[in-house]
Order: structure tokens, then sequence, then C-alpha cells
């Protein structure tokens, strides 16, 4: 009987050792991966902020060269075979565009280049129902 006894103390105090070492083990386990979830947040939301930067900034100097083209000389004077060589120039030696459309005030295009090839004058389309025009127009 008495080695029972020993049994069941020795269980009864390894079991008071070992469970404060398992809680404590638990809560630094699920601290160490609370702080890993934080740190993978902080970083994924570094990096869309600096996506969307670069983004912006893309899209900005898009615009610029865009402004620049349609006030230069042989753009603003030039006939529409000019107009549509230069359109096509820039699709192919920057590579920022698919296509360039020239759109009147009226949301009807006037020229229209892809890296396809260049639309005809019969094709040409109406854009005035296009949300992204009238967004165009009323911020002029």
């Amino acid at each position: 009987m008495s080695r029972s006894i020993q049994k069941t103390w020795l269980a009864i105090l390894l079991l008071f050792a070992l469970l404060p070492m398992l809680a404590v083990g638990g809560i630094l386990s699920w601290m160490g991966s609370d702080l890993q979830i934080r740190q993978a947040q902080s970083i994924q939301d570094q990096i869309a902020l600096r996506s969307e930067a670069l983004l912006a900034n893309f899209v900005e100097e898009a615009l610029m060269e865009m402004n620049i083209l349609v006030r230069s000389p042989g753009f603003v004077s030039g006939s529409t075979d000019q107009r549509l060589e230069l359109l096509a120039r820039t699709i192919f030696e920057r590579n920022l565009f698919d296509s360039l459309t020239v759109v009147d005030n009226t949301g009807m295009e006037r020229l229209h280049v892809a890296r396809i090839g260049i639309t005809p004058p019969d094709r040409l389309t109406s854009r005035a129902a296009d949300p992204l025009f009238k967004a165009a127009i009323g911020a002029e």
C-alpha cells in the first residue's frame, strides 16, 4: 500500500510542477503568435502604403506626360496624321499605355490609337455616358 501512496504523491507533485510550466508555455506561445500576427499586419500595411504611393506617382507622371503631349506644338497645330503619329510614338516609346484616345468636350472620340493599330474614323464612338468621362469633365 505504501508503494501506491508514493506513486499517487509523486503523480500529484509532478502535476503541480508541470501544470504551471504548461500554463506559462501556453501563454508565451499565444503571446508570440499574437506578436507575429501584428508584425505581419504592420508589414502588409507598409507594403500597401508604398504600393499606393507608387501607383499615385505613376498616374501623376502619366497625366503630366499626356498634358505635355496635348500642349506640344505638333499636337496643337498639327494635322490629324501628325496627331496620330505623335500618339502612336508615345505608345511605343514610353510603354505606359496600351491605347490613347482623344475625346472632345461632348464625349465624342476624335482619335484612337492602340498597340494593335489605329481606329478608323467611322468606328469612333461616343464616351459621353462613360463615368470616367463624366468625372474628367466634372474636374475640368
